[in-house]
């Protein structure tokens, strides 16, 4: 869940600023550290249709977080970024919050 909330505060950021970080930190910007060490848990924790869309998502942090640092730190960002940053910002919070309400499967 952290990782998600802060790769929502990042998104939330670049929209605010209008442009890139302007210092990358690597896997700490857009972090997915955890997800890949315990996706695998949640994947058979969770019911197909909540972890679906989750994965879905965070199959996406790596590419965006490439996408952004090959613009260069501090770079503006043109409307149709905003649109795709604004986007990924409302799927992962939509997520987060299904996330803190699901159910897990008891086997």
């Amino acid at each position: 869940m952290d990782e998600l909330d802060t790769t929502e505060v990042h998104l939330r950021l670049m929209i605010e600023n209008g442009r890139t970080p302007q210092t990358f930190l690597g896997e700490e910007f857009m972090p997915t550290a955890m997800w890949k060490a315990y996706r695998a848990v949640l994947a058979e924790m969770l019911p197909d249709d909540e972890w679906e869309p989750i994965a879905t998502v965070m199959g996406t942090v790596d590419h965006h977080r490439m996408f952004l640092a090959a613009k260069g730190p501090g770079a503006p960002l043109d409307a149709e970024d905003l649109k795709n940053i604004a986007e990924a910002a409302r799927l992962i919070h939509e997520n987060r919050e299904h996330l803190e309400s699901a159910t897990p499967i008891n086997e």
